[in-house]
């Protein structure tokens, strides 16, 4: 005998339920509350409780994913609408997701409490991960004392989608849902059902292996060639398809093919890239002494009236750093700054140096 769900949750009340979700991989040596929030070691949960009434399966078929896991299990809002206790596929999509989202949270937690666990690497499986299914759990009813099975069967990984899809049409069907309204839940075509029933219909996507028939102006191999040819040939080797083309029919009178099919082989063959442009090295100028180098240029000053500048001609020294020339004039030309540049020369005594002053 082990530990009893029926006597951890007897206050539940009447429209809750209890999700018994199962952890594959993960292994506690002891029972773990939190709350509401029960984690059972493998093995420990009475199964005669999970054995308890139920319809849509046997103890045996879920043992290895339930008794034989860690068990996560925590109240939710759910009151079974139903004897059989099917579900539409929207209604249950949004309980996989609700008790998912839950069961990952318990697990975040487990994470760092439980000193087993390795925090360099992650869960083996995530929280009710079963045998190829996204999610599987169980919802138990304690005032009832039975259960159902949930499973996420639009994730089976050995069928398509359209296939898990139409297994929870047929179980809406069954139970007495008009073909039409399940369809609708899903979004899908009634057409579309149909066609996924049929038993001829093949199951992978067909798209990839239609044979499709090749464009009516598909170019031939000899004019593939040719392309080759007058490409690599030395008149015109150096230049690109936008400057071949009116290039042969000017001075040969003969078009091959357009430009953009003329590219389009040329980048097939691997034999046409773009040229990245030629980086010109930045001029500079070194000074190793003073009066080697002069740096000038033109500032404008604001004046007393909006709109009214004044202008600073300076010169600096790149060496020295010092300001060897500067003046202010009311506007700005070429003779003002021919002044400028001819009184500095004579101030700082270059006129009579032999070799060339660099003004920058």
């Amino acid at each position: 005998m082990g530990y009893s769900i029926y006597s951890d949750y007897n206050n539940v009340v009447n429209n809750n339920a209890i999700a018994i979700v199962p952890v594959k991989g993960f292994n506690i040596s002891e029972k773990y509350s939190i709350n509401s929030i029960n984690i059972y070691p493998q093995g420990t949960l009475d199964e005669d409780e999970i054995k308890g009434w139920h319809l849509d399966f046997s103890f045996k078929e879920i043992k290895k994913y339930f008794y034989d896991s860690t068990l996560i299990t925590f109240p939710i809002e759910y009151e079974r609408k139903n004897l059989m206790g099917v579900l539409l596929p929207s209604e249950k999509n949004k309980l996989i997701n609700t008790v998912s989202e839950r069961a990952e949270d318990v697990m975040n937690v487990l994470r760092y409490i439980n000193s087993n666990f390795d925090k360099l690497s992650n869960l083996p499986q995530r929280a009710g991960y079963i045998s190829g299914l996204k999610s599987g759990f169980l919802i138990y009813y304690p005032y009832m004392k039975m259960s159902d099975y949930v499973a996420d069967k639009y994730h089976v990984l050995n069928i398509t989608i359209g296939n898990g899809l139409s297994i929870d049409i047929d179980e809406a069907i069954a139970s007495g849902a008009r073909q039409y309204k399940a369809c609708a839940e899903l979004n899908i075509h009634e057409r579309t059902y149909t066609r996924w029933k049929n038993p001829t219909t093949p199951l992978e996507d067909q798209r990839p292996l239609t044979i499709r028939p090749e464009p009516h102006n598909k170019i031939v191999p000899e004019v593939h060639q040719e392309i080759m040819t007058v490409s690599n040939s030395d008149h015109y080797k150096g230049l690109s398809p936008h400057q071949i083309v009116p290039k042969l029919l000017d001075e040969e009178e003969r078009y091959i093919a357009s430009e953009s099919t003329m590219y389009r082989v040329l980048r097939e063959t691997d034999m046409i890239h773009q040229k990245s442009p030629e980086r010109r090295k930045a001029s500079t100028h070194k000074a190793t002494d003073p009066n080697q180098v002069w740096m000038w240029d033109i500032t404008w000053l604001p004046g007393a009236v909006k709109g009214f500048y004044f202008y600073l001609y300076l010169i600096l020294d790149l060496y020295s750093q010092k300001i060897v020339g500067w003046e202010i004039w009311p506007e700005e030309s070429s003779e003002n700054a021919s002044v400028l540049v001819k009184k500095t020369v004579l101030s700082e005594g270059c006129s009579m140096r032999s070799e060339p002053l660099v003004l920058h």
